[in-house]
């Protein structure tokens, strides 16, 4: 279910309502945003909206015209990438080097700073049909291993 909550709903809320992109198209994973911005200050844009302490960065590009977003750990999709800028996260050394020879620039957005809007968003969207229904379901929160 979660695979495919974040294929469904969860990459375009985190793009719109937290990222503040406007989504250009969405590919079964991989939600588009068009944006013209400088790289150097996207980049700084998106630490401060995913609180985001020392995120991993490739820089291939001075100019972000087209950013794509894979939520958790996408960095296995980067072969499908038809952007400038893959945010993304659990990207390891030889997904940023085929990325640098794409010449892709990627800012890795953490797995749970990327996923941790899950369930509160789950909840926001089953609530009504949990309580008309007098169903009960116990939806958690995972908390972020790493400190």
């Amino acid at each position: 279910m979660h695979t495919n909550f974040d294929k469904t709903h969860l990459n375009k809320y985190v793009a719109t309502k937290i990222l503040g992109l406007d989504i250009e198209d969405s590919q079964e994973y991989i939600t588009y945003a068009n944006i013209d911005n400088d790289f150097d200050i996207f980049q700084k844009d998106i630490e401060k909206k995913l609180n985001l302490k020392q995120p991993k960065v490739v820089k291939c590009n001075d100019k972000v015209k087209r950013v794509a977003l894979v939520t958790g750990a996408g960095a296995s999709m980067i072969s499908e990438v038809n952007a400038d800028c893959f945010l993304t996260g659990d990207i390891k050394y030889h997904d940023a080097m085929e990325a640098s020879l794409r010449k892709i620039s990627l800012i890795d957005i953490g797995h749970y700073e990327s996923e941790h809007h899950f369930s509160p968003l789950l909840l926001g969207l089953c609530e009504k049909y949990l309580i008309k229904n007098k169903l009960k379901a116990i939806i958690t929160a995972s908390k972020n291993p790493f400190k």
